[in-house]
């Protein structure tokens, strides 16, 4: 069962890190030791470890103690059974109890995998603020697995902004909060400090109970304001 979910989870990721490989110009794998990956509200942590046996250092963040509790179960075990065959473990995995608002540091790569659908509506302008301070200027990205996806054959007066987690989403939500356009696409009078560099869906890969209601972004810190954000 933990192969098989590792497996779904790096098959999905491949894609991910092999554009942020391009992005960079090169083919290179990440450098264990240099290339810092997070993951916010890790849960299990099947994402966590895909990455670290790509070779990343991962930080796994969870506000839940029984969640990093078994993330790093799942972890131990994955370390003492060799279920795929191949070394594991090339990238340092860590995880974590503790706050987003109050994580500091920076991150080349940043996978928010249906972390902001967890978080009240009202928090989504101070994870955007936050995302801004965490993600490391110039090549680093952020990736966002946006789910779940509104259903636009409802009404849009229906979107439930009341009943969760999760609490449903658009990827023109995203669009508003980290490009600084309308919801309904067009610029709005904020400018945002992000550029999108993917936004794709419904995904092809989604199992069947998400089919239909998964997207995927990527996104980095506009180069104009990369000074700003050192800051």
């Amino acid at each position: 069962m933990l192969s098989d979910l590792l497996v779904a989870s790096r098959q999905r990721l491949g894609r991910i890190l092999a554009a942020w490989h391009d992005a960079l110009g090169h083919k290179r794998p990440p450098v264990p030791g240099v290339s810092r990956a997070l993951v916010p509200g890790a849960g299990s942590g099947y994402e966590c470890a895909a990455l670290a046996e790509a070779g990343w250092d991962v930080l796994g963040l969870d506000l839940a103690p029984t969640a990093v509790a078994r993330a790093k179960a799942l972890w131990e075990e994955r370390q003492g059974r060799n279920d795929l065959g191949e070394d594991t473990g090339d990238g340092r995995l860590t995880y974590k109890v503790g706050n987003f608002y109050d994580l500091e540091g920076r991150f080349d790569l940043i996978f928010d995998y249906t972390f902001l659908c967890a978080l009240p509506p009202d928090e989504r302008p101070r994870w955007a603020q936050k995302m801004r301070q965490l993600l490391m200027p110039q090549k680093g990205q952020l990736v966002t697995l946006i789910f779940p996806v509104f259903d636009y054959s409802k009404n849009v007066q229906a979107l439930n902004l009341t009943d969760g987690p999760p609490f449903e989403v658009t990827p023109a939500l995203y669009c508003h909060l980290l490009l600084g356009e309308e919801e309904g696409g067009r610029k709005g009078g904020r400018k945002g400090v992000f550029t999108c560099l993917e936004l794709t869906g419904p995904l092809s890969d989604s199992i069947s109970p998400r089919k239909g209601r998964e997207w995927l972004g990527r996104w980095s810190l506009r180069e104009s304001d990369e000074e700003e954000c050192k800051s």
